[in-house]
């Protein structure tokens, strides 16, 4: 169930958990947005840190709390295999990857 790509801001991950409360909904699990700057994110794939500066503005694990309360599992996606080239630890580290299709 994906509703926000280009836009996973703080308030919109919340409305969404709100109205999925109590529909037999076992996990939501959120993508993109919580690493990285704003509007960016793209850039940071990679890296794996919360960013306070991310559209999630530093509030992940108030979030993952409200997801548990509202009755479900709160989880988040990584992509480990793919790291954007502007990422801090393909930066800091480039001896682990392989530059493949404008990726490591």
């Amino acid at each position: 169930y994906c509703t926000t790509w280009g836009n996973p801001n703080i308030d919109n991950i919340k409305r969404i958990c709100d109205q999925l409360k109590g529909k037999g909904i076992k996990y939501l699990i959120m993508d993109s947005g919580w690493y990285g700057a704003p509007y960016i994110w793209a850039d940071s794939v990679g890296d794996w840190e919360e960013s306070a500066c991310s559209r999630l503005q530093g509030q992940l694990l108030e979030l993952a709390d409200r997801v548990r309360k509202a009755g479900m599992k709160f989880g988040l996606w990584f992509e480990l295999e793919r790291a954007a080239a502007g990422a801090r630890f393909v930066k800091e580290n480039p001896q682990h990857y392989i530059f493949e299709h404008n990726n490591y």
